[in-house]
């Protein structure tokens, strides 16, 4: 029984050597191909955002990454501007900033702690910071064996080799291809019976309709005040909105939009903002749903604001 259980206890020290040793493992892999793709380039400016952003082109802004994923918040844009200041300093960050980001849904998305938001933080914040805040515990712990406590081949095969790195949890590589001009006056791709249920997955969630996004507005602004430590300038940028979506925005939230604009332009002096809201008025040809410009439209936007 003795020999059974000795037996027993060293499997499991085994084990856990293992899992030890393949966390330590990731973590320097981690660390490595960090440094590998944010020194393999010069940066001089970051963009950081949620789907509104992602088609905005490396290419047309020099020394450019779009760090822009679907569904971020504020704090998943913080907490990957925290990872980048490690390895480079940016002279701007170009940062997305409309009347969503400051609504009740955008802290939902964050406090829910989607498989989404540890899959994209996983290398970037610790096990025990990510998995404290999660409210799904299984499925934290899931992920976390698959991508910490395992070989991250992901990883290790950009470690090993020249290649670049193209693809990383909280980056994906936007390909810039030849863009067919758009039809003047083209139709809006959109179910206008659905306009409505989109307005208000955004403004009325669960009947938030006058409800701030208070941990979004927050790390909004400890995202400011990083670039201020780092004398960074930040640019704010209201994408284009089809005026469809735009009139149905509650007057609450556009009201409160516009107060903390005005507050954050005026408290620091390393902030400045750009409204390109109603910049495709009526030209339905650059959108590809009434809140989403489409890849030619991100390509004027790009240049504008180069």
């Amino acid at each position: 029984m003795k020999k059974y259980i000795l037996k027993i206890v060293w499997f499991l020290l085994l084990v856990l050597i293992f899992v030890i040793g393949f966390y330590h493992l990731n973590n320097y892999l981690f660390d490595k191909v960090h440094h590998k793709f944010f020194t393999s380039r010069e940066i001089d400016t970051i963009i950081l955002g949620d789907s509104h952003f992602m088609h905005l082109s490396e290419n047309a802004m020099e020394n450019t990454i779009n760090m822009a994923q679907a569904a971020d918040p504020y704090p998943v844009m913080y907490f990957k501007l925290q990872e980048a200041l490690n390895y480079t300093s940016p002279k701007t960050i170009v940062l997305t900033y409309s009347y969503n980001n400051i609504a009740y849904f955008s802290d939902v998305k964050y406090n829910n702690f989607s498989e989404l938001v540890i899959n994209r933080l996983y290398s970037i914040e610790s096990f025990y910071s990510l998995y404290s805040r999660s409210q799904r515990k299984k499925i934290a712990l899931s992920i976390f064996m698959r991508k910490l406590f395992t070989p991250n081949i992901d990883f290790l095969n950009y470690f090993l080799s020249d290649k670049k790195v193209a693809s990383l949890p909280f980056y994906e590589y936007k390909a810039s291809g030849a863009l067919k001009k758009p039809k003047q006056k083209g139709k809006l791709n959109f179910d206008k019976s659905k306009l409505k249920e989109r307005v208000n997955s955004h403004y009325k969630y669960k009947k938030s309709e006058k409800k701030l996004g208070v941990v979004s507005i927050s790390y909004l602004k400890k995202i400011i005040a990083l670039c201020e430590e780092n004398d960074i300038k930040v640019m704010l940028v209201n994408m284009p909105l089809h005026s469809s979506y735009r009139n149905h925005i509650p007057k609450f939230y556009k009201n409160k939009y516009n107060a903390l604009t005005k507050s954050l332009t005026t408290e620091h002096s390393n902030v400045i903002f750009k409204d390109f809201s109603d910049f495709f008025d009526e030209r339905n040809e650059f959108f590809s749903d009434p809140d989403h410009v489409n890849k030619w439209g991100a390509l004027i936007i790009s240049k504008k604001i180069k």
